[in-house]
């Protein structure tokens, strides 16, 4: 047997190997040899049999054999060389196509064309176009945020009038972004642009409950959604009803602090409420710098590198429109040099992390868990996009801090190179392909 490769593109390789007609018959003889004393035919005593009649029965199959054996032997031949990690099962082609015709013996030429991961160097973050956000608490954002208590803890009333600033306006929608188009029901949005989408609020302010509008306005990320900073967004809305606030005062507010922060009998003092308000405060401004961070990494890995993605990742999308295919391609990309950041960085999600984030987000959208349930039960991808997701929050919370200068960046090891044809291992939790993420 002859083997050699030959590179079709950086990440699609074809195999050749080569087996002379005698090479072939020599492995058809050793089978018929293996198979002679089992043969079993009517009429004809066990191991009595001629020659003659088992190839005329049982020849082509004896054949088949021989030839699966000589497929199997010559691919793992090939990537033991070739020293190659395929990421999918090769297409074979085989000379001559009607090898299994008869019995006769030709010489051999098997073709596998196969791909593999793209090779290319890791580019330290450090190196990246990346301005992390890193807000400091101040006494307006304290304030603001004691505000959005106060309106988290108002009261409503329904008003018959047109629709103002510091109102509630509760609306259905449908929402398309990247021509993904959702629909939302009995949503609640404060009309305050220090609370929501500018945008989306100066387009329901003069609205009655009724009226319907449509408009186009920019997206926001927020750690509830997986949006993109510049994804336009085109609403539907039917305004249901127009909601004036009333807001809570400040005792409704410590009183509320006081319920989840202390015990019933302790001494809740005006010190001790609002230097928990502080805390609950930076913390929501953290969460905001957070979401803002993610969204500047992927920009950054978007922009820094361009090589060639495998056709495997992405012939789900071959025939679509080109934005669509572009799109695809770009997150693959990014999902590839996420994965060796993950062996730098070493991010940890585990099985209970992943149950959490399921649980809370059957709480936030209001979903049967039993629905979710049987959803998972048909199709894994929703957990395994959970999953990723949270790899990702995982990530880069251990690489802001090597960004800021509060940590030193970790030491990238030259890892001793995996055997060809073994699958990679996947992290704690992980149960998907490697680019099954989605951080879109």
């Amino acid at each position: 047997m002859a083997i050699s490769i030959e590179h079709i593109s950086s990440t699609k390789k074809q195999c050749i190997a080569t087996f002379s007609a005698q090479d072939f018959k020599q492995k058809y003889q050793q089978k018929f040899k293996a198979f002679k004393p089992k043969a079993r035919i009517d009429g004809f005593r066990p191991g009595k049999i001629a020659d003659s009649v088992i190839e005329k029965k049982f020849g082509l199959g004896i054949k088949q054999e021989a030839l699966d054996e000589l497929l199997q032997a010559s691919w793992s031949q090939a990537l033991d060389e070739a020293k190659l990690e395929p990421i999918a099962q090769p297409q074979v082609d085989i000379d001559p196509k009607n090898v299994l015709s008869d019995l006769s013996f030709q010489d051999l030429v098997i073709k596998f064309v196969f791909e593999i991961n793209p090779q290319f160097d890791l580019i330290p973050l450090e190196k990246l176009n990346i301005d992390v956000v890193k807000t400091e608490l101040s006494d307006d954002q304290v304030a603001a945020f004691e505000r959005h208590v106060a309106r988290s803890l108002s009261e409503q009333k329904v008003v018959e009038r047109e629709a103002a600033l510091k109102d509630v306006v509760v609306f259905d929608a449908n929402f398309t972004v990247n021509g993904e188009t959702s629909e939302e029901k009995n949503v609640s949005m404060f009309l305050d642009a220090e609370e929501s989408n500018e945008d989306f609020v100066k387009n329901l302010i003069g609205k009655k409950a009724g009226e319907q509008v449509s408009f186009s306005y920019e997206g926001v990320p927020n750690p509830h959604n997986t949006m993109k900073s510049g994804d336009k967004v085109e609403a539907n809305v039917t305004v249901l009803s127009v909601n004036e606030v009333i807001l809570a005062d400040q005792a409704k507010i410590k009183e509320h602090f006081k319920s989840i922060n202390a015990a019933e009998d302790a001494d809740y003092s005006d010190e001790k409420f609002q230097q928990q308000l502080r805390e609950a405060a930076f913390e929501s401004v953290k969460d905001r710098d957070f979401v803002q961070n993610k969204d500047k990494f992927l920009k950054a890995l978007d922009a820094a590198y361009s090589f060639d993605v495998p056709e495997y990742y992405i012939q789900h999308v071959a025939n679509q429109p080109e934005d669509k295919k572009a799109s695809t391609i770009a997150k693959t990309r990014r999902d590839l040099a996420l994965m060796r950041y993950y062996e730098v960085y070493k991010p940890e999600v585990k099985e209970q992390d992943v149950q959490r984030a399921l649980f809370q987000y059957v709480i936030q959208n209001k979903i049967p868990f039993q629905y979710l349930e049987e959803i998972m039960k048909k199709n894994n991808n929703f957990r395994n996009m959970v999953y990723a997701e949270l790899m990702f929050d995982a990530f880069v919370r251990k690489a802001i801090p090597v960004l800021t200068g509060e940590e030193s960046a970790p030491v990238v090891e030259t890892a001793p190179k995996k055997a060809a044809h073994k699958k990679h291992k996947h992290h704690e939790g992980c149960q998907h392909d490697h680019c099954d993420h989605d951080h879109a």
